[in-house]
């Protein structure tokens, strides 16, 4: 197993200045939900610019998401990092899932009112998507244990695909006991 570098912390700012106008629309819009809708912890010691958007930044690497492909973000909460993604990168198709009615309520009015056109929300728990839906990348951040994702991802995601994991460190003895061929893990950090 390799691990790679994921886009460098000058990368990720970058990518957050060609599209600052809206990160902040979207940050404004998670800010005034979270009051009422637990989003993201409410930890005052979190910064949701560094510890939640710019990690979620090193996903869109055109080395690891090509044009034109379609994805699925894995229990989406607030957005981090189906939103990200989409916002990142117009030219691929997000589909955000969230089995929370208010979490996926947030999600569809943040699609809407930023126009991403290549987003679309579902509502409802993951294994009642349809089966012969297949997607070029998984994204999840801490959604389930990795046996769970990959057992998803087993009848879901296209042989070529890519699933994009925001585990902690701790993961790599989850993954190592998995019968998956893993063949790189990408550093985010």
């Amino acid at each position: 197993m390799n691990t790679i570098k994921a886009r460098t912390v000058e990368e990720r700012w970058s990518i957050y200045e060609q599209n600052k106008t809206r990160f902040h629309h979207y940050l404004s819009l998670l800010k005034e939900w979270n009051r009422s809708v637990n989003l993201f912890a409410r930890s005052n010691n979190i910064d949701i610019l560094e510890d939640l958007l710019l990690p979620c930044i090193a996903c869109t690497d055109n080395s690891l998401l090509t044009t034109g492909l379609s994805g699925i973000d894995l229990g989406s909460g607030g957005g981090f990092p189906g939103i990200v993604v989409a916002i990142a990168r117009p030219d691929v198709t997000v589909l955000l899932t969230e089995k929370v009615r208010k979490k996926a309520s947030f999600l569809t009015y943040v699609a809407r009112e930023m126009q991403l056109t290549n987003t679309t929300v579902f509502y409802g728990d993951i294994l009642s998507l349809p089966d012969n839906d297949n997607y070029d990348f998984i994204t999840a951040r801490y959604f389930s244990d990795a046996g769970n994702i990959f057992s998803f991802a087993n009848s879901r995601l296209k042989p070529d695909g890519s699933m994009l994991l925001f585990k902690p460190d701790s993961a790599a003895v989850e993954l190592e006991s998995l019968e998956w061929s893993i063949t790189d893990i990408i550093d985010v950090g």
